[in-house]
């Protein structure tokens, strides 16, 4: 009796996976909205030359997408402050945005927030568009500055960038 329920068991459930293939195999293809690599750029500031400097890394000039993909754009961000310890606050600053016809947002970092000589470090930001539409163009900003207190010193790089959405 036992075998009896174990065997249904098994049978019942390829029965439910062929079913379950089957419909999967013969419904029509839907499309369906994907995260698509989109751009990614590098950007760092070093204290002690009070310098900022932003590069392209991997920036297409347009993109084949479906209608509501949603794009990754990365910007790999490091920063250097070589004075001695306790050396004047240095504030190191990261930011990239987004614009298109109908949306805009953006990701930035202070980090660290300030540094005070003997300092580096690195991260990346991430920032994921809004479902996007096709043959639209996508603006892309990267900026990254640098502020010393003493002796007072500000430096700024940035690039723009447009991705035709095809």
């Amino acid at each position: 009796m036992r075998r009896t329920g174990k065997m249904k068991k098994t049978v019942f459930r390829y029965v439910s996976f062929a079913l379950v293939v089957s419909v999967l195999m013969f419904l029509p293809q839907v499309a369906r909205a994907a995260t698509i690599f989109g751009a990614s750029s590098g950007g760092n500031t070093e204290a002690h030359s009070c310098s900022a400097d932003v590069w392209f890394v991997v920036v297409p000039t347009s993109l084949d997408i479906d209608e509501d993909d949603q794009i990754d754009i990365w910007f790999n961000v490091t920063w250097y402050d070589n004075r001695s310890a306790r050396s004047p606050e240095a504030y190191h600053y990261f930011k990239v945005n987004y614009t298109w016809e109908t949306d805009s947002d953006y990701e930035d970092t202070n980090l660290p927030p300030s540094t005070g000589g003997n300092a580096a470090g690195s991260s990346a930001l991430l920032l994921r568009t809004d479902p996007v539409d096709e043959y639209d163009t996508l603006g892309i900003t990267w900026f990254a500055s640098i502020t010393v207190t003493v002796p007072y010193c500000f430096d700024s790089d940035s690039k723009v960038h447009g991705i035709g959405l095809v």
